[in-house]
């Protein structure tokens, strides 16, 4: 018998399904169990136990109990299980056994047996079919069996020896009321030796997301969705899915998940529904005094009732509180309220909340108004919750009450008085907020309706701040490009004279655009007087701002230990005013300048303090580009699997981010580059939002990716495109990365073109590739920080030298062993090793003995099978054969060249691992999994995936005894 799985919506269950696996290997051995599988309605048990059952080459019966309650038909589950048992191929049933079958039955028997005869006669057929084969036995919906089930189960359990069998069997764990049957069975079960309970505890907010955007689509959904989806499902997959199904109106529970909600409630008394109506109100928690007043109980009362709705398992006890047992329950029973109902019960929360000492939580306060029809004290509690949650860095909860407000202005008559503010200021401080959670393209929504609302004639200062705002809240999104025209114009809009805080904010922001888009003189200029006025002002945040922008500035065109230092200067004042972005930035910018100036162990030590410092400061959107300048960072010092690691991490715990979230040279380096293109697709988009630095290391990265494919006119054109864009822009390290890019391309084409002593291309060549070293020595020769870019600039245009040699065809060995040192300096041994192998190459050309060589390239090889480094170690092979060296068995430990990423992927697919389970097990996206099992086929020659599996068995690339049951 064979089931087929449903493989949606398995997530984050790796563990739970190794250990059934487990289980289930150690029947195979002669070792039986049963697993008991519990958890609430929704959270994902069948879906696991469909996977168990779709990987497994053990024989399985699959039955289900359904709710008819103790008078239901006996042995539902077995039954099922026996019409399924083909009896031409295992022959007839075991007499006892077919008198469980319906009478119409052919094979049914009348006869009349003792029920220790029957259950010895199911016990002696299930150990006849698992002679041959394991048995898996699963038996879903415990908690509706009948009584004959479970004592049949109960018999099946005592007498699990030495048979290869294992029962599975899944209960929900909020059907099981106080005085349910199954409570004094599972107790009981649980202390037989052979008897393993699994709990199913909620997904992840991280896997949760995954889930939700695997359904959404990452376009479609937006971040405040996304959060606010996950939040009300509290981890069941199930609440998930129908809450995305009607993401449209996601405030609403949907009708079929209210329903199935609150199906149970329809059984419990009428005081009850109605108390559990009224708790509603006050959201999850239930407060016993204030529900009891609102209902007009007595406490004793209202603990009855309560305790009713304990047994019935709507309602919990948890840390010494009454809660629903899920919020949308919660929700379920306040959609359940008639709309008179829900404002009286609001407005009578809203009183007794309001008269309460120390005084309720003010957003608290807002709801209850809000919803019982009084929008003018509503709009007050709200600004006031929104700028509570300010001050507490709570910037996504300060947008909620920010824009709650906004729903109410119209409703309220003078909404200025009410609020304390007038409508154009809490559109500033909505933006803000939506800035500072990481809602960009709402807070430029925002900005862009304030400034609507301005005449920027009779209020040229309040135009002139909020276009500074605008175009600080664009560089964050595609519209980037528009940033520098609207900060001018708010420097246009504020006067000079006298000097004012504002002009100093308004100068801050145009030196910190103008650094965003790669004009660093211009920034510094900008900054310093910013500085000044801010100075003379007493403008802190702005001086912050301005130092910030200064000491990037100063790290890349002068000094990086100065302007370090006033990072570190920017990063105490913003502390001191309480400012959070400007804390970040100031965090952000000693990480990303250490890197920049190579100093990689410090840059990662940094990016990892970032991991305590941004969720401290309501800033955690932040952390995924900090992850990646860590895995960049360890890919440069060679520790690849780190890296891999730490991006697989990356992606597990934030999903929306995953697409981008990628060191592509990483997988060039690997020769994965369908890899490589596919993570840096979406990264190369000028529809990402990032500065002009980065968007040129994605074309660069591009280039790259057509160069190992051998695409040398592709890579060249690219480089010419960096090279054109970075003109007039201080980006020296991309530009350098992309000029040496070309440079290789146009030395691999000339050593062709003489090859094929082809004259044309091979002119063409040397055309380019003296432009290409001409380009580097500019660079090079640009005013700029020893102790900096020019460290690592250096390095390439070391290389850049050994390149020309090998574009003129002119072969020098010294001159690749300096760019050896260059890059050792720099602790990068990938990028030594591509210099220490072009040396060896040129020193056989120019006649040294291989004897001398030979051990350079058995060590090389050695490090870049260490390395998982493919592409170079197969230029290192052909160069070994090409001069007659014996490199042994060092260059690679399979004769397939698989990475080592790609063992584990293959080990994986060995056992039967779909993509999906392949990314779980691996920490890696679907789409990721995807790709190395294609190149994993590609490489092996194998047109399936069992043909692969049966390769990799077949030349021991995977080990045997890992291989699942």
């Amino acid at each position: 018998m064979s089931i087929v799985a449903t493989r949606s919506g398995l997530v984050d269950r790796a563990h739970e399904l190794a250990e059934l696996r487990h289980h289930l290997a150690e029947a195979r051995a002669g070792r039986p169990s049963l697993i008991l599988v519990g958890g609430d309605a929704g959270i994902g048990k069948t879906r696991l136990l469909r996977e168990l059952v779709a990987d497994t080459t053990s024989r399985v019966l699959w039955g289900g109990c359904l709710p008819l309650g103790e008078r239901g038909l006996p042995y539902l589950a077995l039954v099922e299980m026996l019409r399924a048992i083909d009896q031409k191929e295992d022959g007839p049933l075991p007499p006892a056994v077919q008198t469980l079958l319906p009478r119409d039955d052919p094979n049914a028997t009348g006869r009349a047996i003792s029920r220790s005869h029957l259950f010895q006669s199911v016990v002696d057929l299930f150990e006849t079919m698992a002679a041959d084969q394991p048995l898996l036995i699963v038996i879903e919906d415990l908690h509706w069996a009948d009584r004959s089930t479970r004592d049949l189960l109960d018999f099946l359990g005592a007498l699990l020896d030495a048979q290869r069998i294992m029962v599975v069997a899944s209960y929900r764990t909020g059907e099981l009321e106080t005085d349910h049957p199954l409570h004094g069975l599972l107790a009981e079960w649980s202390r037989r030796p052979r008897v393993h309970r699994l709990e199913l505890e909620p997904l992840s907010p991280a896997d949760a997301t995954r889930l939700l955007l695997d359904r959404l689509g990452t376009e479609t959904a937006s971040r405040e969705t996304v959060t606010r989806l996950v939040e009300r499902a509290g981890g069941n997959p199930y609440f998930l899915e129908e809450l995305a199904a009607a993401a449209i109106d996601p405030e609403t529970v949907p009708v079929p998940l209210r329903e199935f909600l609150l199906r149970r409630a329809g059984a419990l008394p009428a005081e009850v529904t109605r108390l559990l109506r009224i708790a509603s109100v006050g959201g999850t928690i239930i407060d016993e005094r204030v529900v009891a007043q609102v209902a007009g109980l007595d406490e004793t009362e209202t603990r009855e009732l309560l305790r009713t709705a304990i047994q019935a398992q709507l309602v919990l006890v948890d840390q010494g509180r009454c809660r629903f047992r899920h919020a949308l329950l919660a929700e379920a029973f306040h959609d359940d309220l008639l709309p008179g109902e829900r404002r009286e019960y609001h407005d009578a929360f809203a009183e007794l909340l309001s008269r309460r000492h120390p005084p309720a939580p003010p957003a608290e306060l807002a709801t209850h108004l809000a919803e019982a029809g009084r929008p003018e004290q509503a709009l007050t509690a709200w600004v006031d919750a929104a700028g509570m949650a300010e001050s507490q860095f709570a910037f996504a909860e300060a947008l909620h009450g920010y824009r709650s407000a906004l729903e109410l202005w119209d409703r309220v008559t003078q909404p200025e008085i009410r609020a304390g503010l007038d409508r154009v200021e809490l559109l500033r401080r909505t933006a803000e907020a939506a800035f500072l959670s990481g809602e960009f393209a709402t807070a430029c929504d925002l900005a862009r309706l304030a400034v609507d609302e301005i005449d920027p004639v009779a209020d040229p200062i309040r135009t002139g701040l909020t276009h500074h705002r605008l175009a600080r809240y664009l560089c964050d999104t595609p519209e980037y490009e528009s940033a520098l025209a609207i900060q001018e114009r708010a420097v246009e809009l504020i006067p000079d004279t006298p000097p004012s805080p504002d002009r100093a904010e308004v100068l801050a922001g145009l030196a910190g655009v103008l650094q965003f888009v790669g004009r660093y003189h211009d920034a510094r200029q900008w900054s310093v007087q910013a500085i000044e006025m801010a100075e003379a002002t007493g403008a802190d945040h702005a001086g912050a701002a301005a130092r910030n922008t200064l000491g990037n500035v100063i790290c890349t065109i002068e000094d990086v230990d100065q302007g370090l230092d006033i990072i570190g200067d920017a990063l105490v004042l913003a502390q001191a005013t309480g400012d959070a972005h400007e804390q970040m930035r100031g965090h952000w910018n000693l990480m990303a300048n250490l890197f920049s100036a190579g100093r990689w162990e410090e840059s990662i030590s940094a990016a990892r303090r970032l991991e305590t410092v941004f969720p401290r400061l309501g800033l955690a959107h932040h952390l995924p580009e900090a992850k990646q300048t860590i895995a960049d960072g360890l890919f440069r010092l060679g520790r690849w699997d780190e890296a891999e690691g730490t991006l697989d991490e990356a992606r597990r715990l934030y999903p929306s981010r995953g697409d981008q979230l990628a060191v592509p040279e990483l997988f060039v380096a690997r020769g994965d580059l369908a890899l490589a293109r596919e993570v840096n697709r979406g990264k190369t988009s000028d529809d990402v939002a990032a500065d002009v630095e980065i968007h040129l290391f994605n074309l660069v990265n591009l280039a790259e990716i057509e160069l190992a494919d051998g695409n040398l006119a592709e890579t060249m054109a690219l480089v010419d495109e960096v090279v054109s864009r970075a003109q007039g822009l201080d980006v020296p390290i991309a530009l350098g990365y992309g000029i040496a890019a070309g440079l290789r391309a146009a030395a691999d084409l000339a050593a062709t073109a003489r090859l094929k002593e082809k004259a044309e291309p091979l002119e063409a060549s040397l055309d380019a590739g003296r432009r290409y070293h001409r380009a580097m020595t500019e660079l090079l020769g640009r005013p700029g920080p020893v102790n900096g870019w020019k460290r690592e600039v250096g390095a390439l245009a070391m290389q850049a030298e050994a390149e020309l040699s090998r574009l003129e065809g002119l072969p020098d060995p010294e001159a690749w062993e300096q760019g050896v040192k260059s890059w050792e300096d720099m602790s990068m041994p990938y990028a030594a090793a591509y210099c220490r192998y072009r040396g060896a190459e040129s020193a056989l050309a120019a006649g040294t003995e291989r004897e001398q060589v030979a051990p350079v390239l058995v060590d090389l090889a050695g490090m870049l099978t260490g390395l998982g480094a493919k592409p170079l170690a197969e230029e290192v092979r052909r160069l070994a054969r090409r001069a007659r060296i014996d490199l042994g068995d060092r260059l690679s430990p399979d004769r397939f060249g698989l990475t080592e990423r790609e063992r584990e992927v293959l080990s994986e697919l060995a056992t039967g691992a779909t993509n999906r389970q392949i990314a779980t097990a691996l920490y890696m996206s679907e789409k990721t999994a995807s790709v190395h099992v294609s190149s994993i086929l590609r490489k092996l020659g194998a047109t399936n995936r069992g043909e692969a599996a049966a390769t990799a068995i077949r030349e021991g690339l995977v080990e045997v005894s890992d291989l699942r049951s």
